[in-house]
């Protein structure tokens, strides 16, 4: 399988962290003890990563709404220095748009909401890992349990 897809970096808190969820999603099956307490290491840092994209998100969603006003005022502005007999809400649009700092600004903003998007998917993923820990957990279960009747119905037929 390709896993590159699953293979990025995040920059948390100045802090760039490498994030193979390929690998992350991997079950030991022969060690599940092992795989529930790495399981809760892993879903708390990609929730509390996720959680911390979605805030960078907003914050940039913000900056974004602040520049566009200040960018539709400065053109407005222009419009009145330049005697500039109407200034329409087309051309204020296109002002702001064909900006290059409200370009700069709103490629951050994509980059920040790919960003949130793949570490929702992630933390989302591990909710279905968690599922399927519980249900090998319970599968083995039944089976040592099935295994214990077996030993022990033949154990009476030996006996009897």
């Amino acid at each position: 399988m390709n896993t590159t897809i699953f293979e990025t970096t995040v920059t948390l808190n100045g802090k760039e962290y490498p994030l193979n969820l390929a690998e992350a999603l991997e079950i030991n099956e022969s060690d599940l003890q092992s795989e529930y307490v790495r399981h809760a290491t892993l879903f708390a840092f990609y929730a509390t990563a996720y959680e911390m994209a979605v805030r960078d998100e907003k914050q940039l969603d913000m900056e974004l709404d602040r520049l566009k006003a200040h960018l539709d005022a400065e053109g407005r502005n222009s419009a009145v220095s330049a005697a500039l007999p109407k200034f329409t809400e087309k051309m204020a649009e296109n002002y702001v748009v064909g900006n290059i700092r409200y370009k700069e600004k709103s490629e951050e903003l994509i980059a920040a909401q790919y960003k949130s998007g793949i570490l929702k998917a992630a933390r989302d993923a591990l909710v279905h890992r968690r599922d399927m820990l519980l249900q090998l957990g319970s599968t083995q279960r039944q089976e040592h349990a099935s295994d214990i009747s077996l030993k022990q119905s033949m154990a009476k037929n030996v006996k009897g």
